[in-house]
């Protein structure tokens, strides 16, 4: 693990949300120049929490007393896959709005050691909704994953997420159960991750904002999914896609199955039949599709009526994030078990945005943190990685 090899056997455990409005950005690469410890004198390593192709993630122990455990996600240089503008996003999203939403993950701080390009984030231990899914899946017996109640409870969270990044111009494109992260707590909280494919919107009021084609196929909206099988980079709105790929990740709460069928990628390399029948399938209401047939006959009528909303065909008429936040099935009461945390999370959230609103009023503190978080990435991604700390 480089700064954090050294592993101790305890374990740690969550704490409340810690969110530090003066986010930090710390360069360790000059050892002639540096007034703060190295990394390895910060924090000593738990735990390895996951590990993807570009980067890993720690539970780590903070060696300065008083300090929180943190979960450290290292990204190791030199970068082989992950480009600049990915990495700045990664570590800008999050810095940037997760002081100002109780459910998305929160960011402390960003490093530069002379082997990764580090981000110190809010350890959320419970595994995330996939793998939460997976099991209550392989439980069930009566058509349900979730019951509507505990599915509403979840998804009232992962939208939270969704509207505040729209509302700050910003979208998630990779929105995906496995990108939810929860809390050991009972009932979980949701807590919304990985950013890297996250773009800003240069026009918040207007569409047709992004044409590169990024995300996991099963969650892809037609518009999305059309101009993959054409072969085309044809401009789409990035915050409708969000939407449909909200609307996957509800069906597979419900009834733990996507609506669509898209493992397969759809290019330009696909036959004229077999792009025939995936227009078909696109094209057809979600009820009907083969995965989820008599689904809409165990839901709710306002159930249904927010999922019409939501697949619905053509993007500009397609439901936006706020208004599915505002639709009846989402405002219905949850039961005490959930209404409980519901309640402390909405309390938790109007303080956030008093106490937010009060911090990002002076833009110039603002703007010259992500000056020096560019310069970090850019440093980063200039120079190779060297041997040591």
């Amino acid at each position: 693990m480089g700064a954090c090899a050294s592993v101790c056997s305890s374990d740690s455990s969550e704490g409340v949300k810690q969110h530090n409005v003066g986010h930090n950005i710390r360069n360790f690469t000059n050892t002639m120049h540096v007034t703060e410890p190295a990394l390895a004198d910060l924090y000593r390593g738990v735990k390895k929490l996951g590990e993807g192709s570009a980067a890993e993630v720690w539970l780590c122990r903070s060696l300065r007393a008083g300090e929180p455990d943190v979960a450290l996600k290292l990204f190791r240089r030199p970068f082989q896959e992950a480009p600049q503008s990915s990495l700045s996003r990664e570590i800008q999203v999050p810095m940037d709005l997760s002081e100002g939403c109780v459910s998305m993950i929160d960011a402390y701080d960003a490093y530069l050691t002379p082997q990764h390009l580090v981000l110190s984030l809010e350890p959320v231990l419970g595994g995330n909704l996939k793998a939460y899914l997976d099991v209550k899946a392989s439980k069930a017996s009566n058509g349900y994953v979730m019951d509507e109640d505990e599915a509403r409870y979840f998804f009232q969270q992962i939208v939270l997420s969704l509207v505040h990044l729209h509302e700050h111009s910003w979208t998630h494109r990779d929105v995906k159960l496995s990108n939810v992260l929860l809390t050991k707590s009972d009932p979980h909280e949701v807590r919304f991750c990985d950013f890297g494919f996250a773009k800003p919107l240069d026009d918040p009021a207007g569409r047709q904002l992004a044409t590169t084609h990024l995300g996991t196929y099963e969650y892809m909206s037609p518009e999305l999914l059309e101009n993959a099988a054409a072969g085309q980079q044809s401009p789409y709105d990035p915050r409708a896609v969000d939407v449909w790929s909200s609307g996957v990740m509800l069906t597979m709460l419900l009834f733990g199955s996507k609506p669509f069928n898209h493992n397969r990628a759809a290019d330009a390399g696909y036959s004229a039949a077999e792009e025939a029948l995936w227009k078909v399938e696109t094209s057809r209401p979600w009820y009907e599709a083969d995965l989820l047939k008599g689904a809409a006959a165990t839901i709710s009528p306002e159930g249904k009526d927010l999922l019409d909303r939501i697949f619905t065909i053509d993007p500009v008429r397609r439901i936006s994030m706020r208004e599915v936040q505002q639709h009846p099935w989402l405002q219905k009461p949850l039961s005490s078990k959930y209404q409980r945390v519901a309640s402390s999370l909405a309390s938790r959230q109007a303080q956030l945005e008093q106490t937010v609103g009060l911090h990002t009023a002076d833009a110039g503190k603002v703007a010259a943190r992500r000056s020096q978080l560019e310069d970090l990435v850019m440093q980063a991604c200039a120079s190779q990685g060297q041997k040591g700390l």
